[in-house]
């Protein structure tokens, strides 16, 4: 199949359905409009940022320029560093705010089991009391009616 070049206002024209082959798309044989406008505005980006890179100093963006000396890279790890031990540092202070809520809890079930076997002294003091109150209302009951 030969090699055919077509213009950016040629393949415009076409409609979005429709199809062509190109050998310079080697991973693809048909391609759509869109396909072809993607890998062109690909080509576009890729280029910009060779043009970028290739620049003097000064020229593109701050990270770039930064990180070719090789202090980028030093900084993202030191940044990295710095991110690890705030995160360790977080979950110090969260497995230490847990601890702290579970005591607290286990102390508070501690006193109301505490307070429980105090009232059920108290249900079986009074359980007791009344029946010997009852006893004794039974006894005088009798004692005065005979």
């Amino acid at each position: 199949m030969e090699n055919t070049h077509f213009s950016l206002d040629e393949l415009l024209s076409l409609s979005p359905n429709q199809t062509f082959c190109n050998e310079s798309f080697s991973f693809m044989n048909e391609l759509t409009i869109q396909d072809v406008e993607s890998e062109l505005g690909n080509q576009s980006k890729k280029r910009n940022r060779e043009e970028c890179e290739g620049g003097e100093e000064g020229e593109g963006s701050r990270k770039r320029s930064h990180k070719e000396g090789g202090e980028g890279e030093e900084a993202e790890k030191i940044k990295r560093e710095k991110k690890r031990e705030s995160d360790r540092k977080s979950a110090l202070r969260y497995r230490k705010k847990k601890k702290s809520e579970e005591e607290k809890l286990q102390q508070k079930v501690n006193e109301l089991e505490e307070k429980n076997k105090f009232l059920k002294n108290e249900v079986d003091k009074f359980s007791k009391e009344f029946l010997e109150l009852r006893d004794s209302v039974i006894i005088h009951f009798i004692c005065n009616h005979l």
